[in-house]
């Protein structure tokens, strides 16, 4: 395997570790992988405990304060517990955009109201016959991402 624990692979430049072997860096790669699910695995669990240990306390003093609110606080052994519920919003399309039309037809302008954006999915446009794709060429620019490696073992019995 490898010799470099994870805290000193982060010590070492990115050009002194280039200089390692591909063997010894899909050695790495796979070990930094297996440490984030584990780390992601523990975290999953606590998550589990800290909801199992506060939640029904959390909620209970939501309930008390009468209010609807994301954030409650209490304390415990000395800790400050902070309960937070995100709150996400979710916009009915159908009615925004008869809302919209009613903005537009009083001679409103609907942006400044609301944020209007198009998409069109690549399975959708990747389906379309070329002509229709034709059309909406001018519209579509593409971007790549940085690129993403995995490296794996070509040989039989190798390990990660």
């Amino acid at each position: 395997m490898n010799a470099l624990t994870p805290d000193a692979l982060l010590t070492l430049p990115v050009g002194d570790l280039t200089a390692l072997s591909s063997e010894t860096l899909c050695y790495l790669h796979h070990d930094a992988i297996a440490h984030l699910a584990a780390a992601h695995a523990r975290l999953d669990h606590l998550k589990q405990v800290l909801d199992a240990k506060y939640a029904a306390r959390a909620q209970a003093l939501r309930h008390a304060l009468g209010e609807n609110t994301r954030t409650v606080q209490f304390d415990e052994d000395g800790l400050r517990i902070t309960a937070h519920w995100p709150t996400t919003v979710e916009w009915n399309q159908t009615a925004l955009a008869e809302i919209v039309t009613r903005i537009a037809a009083s001679e409103g302008d609907p942006t400044q109201y609301v944020d209007l954006t198009y998409h069109v999915p690549a399975t959708r446009f990747n389906a379309w016959p070329d002509s229709l794709q034709a059309s909406f060429a001018k519209a579509r620019t593409p971007h790549t991402g940085p690129p993403e490696f995995q490296l794996t073992f070509i040989h039989t019995g190798g390990a990660p």
